[in-house]
């Protein structure tokens, strides 16, 4: 079993670190738009540019699609701002792939429902001119349940073959880089359901998220 574990950051958003060795893992990857300094060696940087988007979509490539910059049979996901506890996390989420599931996430801390998150989104100065709302409703026309479930995206473990990634990249280019709201709606429309992994995503034993940059 190879794992990869990758992250993204762009816009000085956040700092590279290097997370403690994880059990398992075979590569470190960080998708920049510039070169990152400091306590990060181990993470092996692939710089893209990418002026024509703004550098919150521009860190959705990675995150979406981490399989375009590794053959590893599972990635874990970690937004910028992430930090891992111990050196087992990595195993730890891809444990709950064992029987089929096509990612791995802890549910949304507030809310289960897309309204409701594009509702909050909006009333935050990073979705300034985000059509949040408007793409909510969409999804819910199309016939998305109420309640269907959110999900965080800042940590997800995934198998190389999980099918929506490109799905999900997609419609925030559609959209918005709001990703939270997309998720559900692809895990939906494609028959697709994640592994929820257990605790709380601002209390749990094995990852934190530090304030942005």
């Amino acid at each position: 079993m190879s794992i990869a574990l990758i992250t993204s950051i762009y816009g000085a958003h956040d700092y590279l670190t290097d997370p403690p060795e994880q059990e398992g893992v075979d590569e470190y990857i960080a998708v920049v738009d510039e070169p990152q300094s400091g306590a990060c060696a181990m993470w092996r940087q692939i710089v893209e540019p990418r002026p024509h988007m703004h550098p919150r979509m521009a860190a959705k490539v990675a995150k979406c699609c981490p399989a375009w910059y590794t053959d590893a049979e599972y990635t874990i996901w970690i937004d910028g701002s992430a930090r891992l506890k111990h050196g087992g996390v990595a195993e730890w989420a891809v444990g709950h792939l064992a029987k089929g599931a096509h990612a791995a996430q802890f549910q949304h801390p507030q809310r289960c429902d897309i309204t409701p998150e594009s509702i909050v989104s909006m009333g935050m100065s990073k979705y300034d001119g985000q059509a949040c709302i408007e793409q909510a409703e969409f999804y819910k026309k199309q016939g998305l349940p109420e309640n269907w479930g959110l999900f965080a995206t800042g940590f997800i473990a995934r198998p190389r073959w999980a099918g929506i990634q490109t799905a999900w990249l997609v419609e925030q280019m559609r959209w918005t880089y709001q990703d939270q709201i997309s998720l559900p709606y692809v895990y939906w429309r494609e028959a697709r359901w994640p592994a929820v992994l257990e605790g709380d995503l601002w209390s749990n034993p094995h990852v934190y998220f530090e304030n942005h940059r």
